[in-house]
């Protein structure tokens, strides 16, 4: 599955003190919750952004009465975005492969 994030949307929509995502990200995750989650944004040159956002946050009842939590949580995402290049794939492999998709 996949879905598209706006930049502006809160990081951790569960909590009032997450800083939100700096720019249009896409966020890919299987089926089951052990799948994970690959959260990333294109920068239109053969590298991608990473956000290394967690599939799931914990305990909220650690930090619902303290937003400066997750804020500082959420500012460690954003400040450790990891850039990666990522190789082209053969473009008849690609196009058979999206043709199966259901988009």
């Amino acid at each position: 599955m996949w879905k598209k994030i706006s930049a502006g949307t809160p990081i951790n929509a569960l909590d009032e003190g997450s800083l939100d995502y700096p720019e249009n990200v896409i966020q890919l995750s299987g089926s089951r919750l052990v799948d994970g989650i690959v959260t990333y944004s294109s920068n239109g040159d053969g590298t991608i952004n990473i956000y290394t956002v967690p599939t799931r946050w914990g305990n909220p009842e650690i930090y619902t009465n303290d937003s400066s939590i997750i804020e500082k949580e959420t500012r460690k995402i954003i400040e450790n975005i990891k850039t990666e290049y990522v190789e082209p794939g053969d473009a008849e492999q690609v196009a058979s492969i999206i043709s199966k998709l259901q988009l």
